[in-house]
């Protein structure tokens, strides 16, 4: 979040609708050995479903297989048992608004 990335204005939060979004943020540090492997999205369908998307810089993966999806979902839970909470993690982006 300390990097430029988009306008001032999206920085800001004034175009964003957060309204079904939970947002933790990860600080620089904490479960570095779980979170930068790349983006991890973890999907359950109407029927129960579940699965994994998994994607990289090299390479991007759609698991299926229960151990997989298991795997994954414990690595998430690793990731956000480091991150903030939702409070602090709204706080510390008010902060870096505030900065820019």
């Amino acid at each position: 979040m300390r990097s430029p990335c988009g306008s001032s204005s999206i920085i800001s939060g004034k175009q964003q609708d957060f309204r079904n979004v939970t947002l933790q943020v990860l600080p620089t540090g904490r479960g570095d050995e779980f979170a930068l492997d790349g983006s991890l999205i973890l999907l359950e369908t109407a029927e129960g479903e579940q699965y994994g998307y998994v994607e990289s810089s090299e390479t991007s993966v759609l698991y299926a297989e229960s151990a997989k999806v298991n795997a994954l979902s414990m690595r998430y839970g690793m990731i956000r048992s480091q991150a903030l909470s939702m409070e602090e993690s709204a706080e510390f982006i008010r902060a870096m608004a505030e900065e820019r």
